[in-house]
């Protein structure tokens, strides 16, 4: 395995041997075999040993029917899924362990009317944001200038600050 330096323009994750496997419970296997399933294992292998790596700047599509093992693979990939996992995840070198990750969910119920690319942007820009800790953060105005007031419900608060975000991102 190759190391690369750690500069967040280039990075590679590598996957190897991705194995997942999900437990049968007992009501699942009796309720199988009441419907006339014989030999219902104990647990079932979702993965056999998936390889791959994406370098940064790829684009990467996975595509497969329902119930493939597509969101399953994206999960034990960046973490989300440990138990029942097995194999290798690398980022720069290091094991996925070390390393914290993000994706774009199969679904995406907080922006749902922005396109991937837009989601992924928004992401970043959120991300990258370093003066939005309490010291730093700087007050939010609406469109005449005035200061938003943040005393307002949560919900409403929130709406308007998201709102104010994506235009200042020049999303909407």
């Amino acid at each position: 395995m190759n190391s690369m330096e750690n500069d967040e323009s280039d990075f590679e994750i590598i996957w190897q041997q991705v194995k997942f496997k999900v437990r049968n419970s007992i009501f699942t296997r009796l309720g199988k075999r009441i419907q006339g399933l014989k030999g219902v294992p104990k647990k079932l292998t979702i993965l056999h040993g998936i390889n791959g790596n994406i370098r940064s700047g790829e684009l990467m599509a996975l595509m497969g029917p329902s119930g493939a093992g597509k969101t399953t693979l994206m999960e034990s990939i960046v973490g989300k899924r440990e138990y029942g996992k097995s194999g290798n995840v690398y980022i720069y070198g290091q094991n996925l362990r070390d390393v914290k990750v993000s994706f774009i969910a199969q679904h995406n119920y907080f922006l749902k009317y922005l396109t991937v690319r837009e989601t992924i942007l928004f992401a970043t820009k959120i991300h990258s944001a370093t003066k939005l800790m309490e010291k730093t953060l700087e007050p939010l105005y609406d469109d005449q200038g005035n200061i938003l007031n943040i005393d307002l419900a949560g919900s409403e608060y929130c709406a308007r600050v998201t709102d104010k975000i994506i235009a200042d991102l020049g999303l909407n």
